[in-house]
C-alpha cells in the first residue's frame, strides 16, 4: 500500500530577511478602524414608544413562522382556522414579547454607556 509522501512546510523568512517587499509576510496585527462618530455620541436612551415601534415587525415574523408550520402539518383544520389561530398566537406571543425588547434594549444602552465611560477614561490617561 502506497503512502503519501509528506511535504515540506515553506521556509517563508522573516520580513527583516526578505529583499522584495511585497512578498514579506505581515505578522503585525492591522490597525484597529477609527469608528466615524463623533466622540461625544450616545446611544439614544430607551423608551416604551421605541419599543412599541418593533413590535409590528415580529408579529408579522411570528405570524408568518406559525402560518407556514401550521399549514405544513397534517391536520384537518381549514385555511381560515390556521390564519385564525396564527394571528392569535402570534399576537399573543408579540404582546408577550414587549417588556423582553424593552428589557434587551434596556441592557445593551448601559453596557455602551459603560463601554464609552471606560474608553474615554483610557483616552485621558
Amino acid at each position: 500500500m502506497a503512502t503519501r509522501k509528506p511535504r515540506k512546510r515553506e521556509y517563508i523568512p522573516p520580513v527583516h530577511e526578505v529583499v522584495n517587499k511585497k512578498d514579506a509576510v505581515r505578522t503585525k496585527r492591522p490597525a484597529p478602524a477609527v469608528s466615524r462618530r463623533s466622540p461625544d455620541w450616545r446611544p439614544p436612551e430607551p423608551t416604551w414608544r421605541r419599543t412599541l415601534r418593533r413590535v409590528p415587525v415580529y408579529f408579522v415574523l411570528l405570524f408568518g413562522l406559525n402560518w407556514f408550520m401550521m399549514s405544513g402539518a397534517k391536520t384537518d383544520y381549514t385555511r381560515n382556522e390556521i390564519v385564525t389561530q396564527s394571528l392569535l398566537t402570534a399576537a399573543l406571543y408579540a404582546v408577550l414579547f414587549i417588556p423582553i425588547l424593552y428589557w434587551m434594549e434596556r441592557w445593551t444602552y448601559s453596557k455602551s454607556i459603560k463601554r464609552i465611560e471606560r474608553d474615554s477614561v483610557a483616552k485621558e490617561r
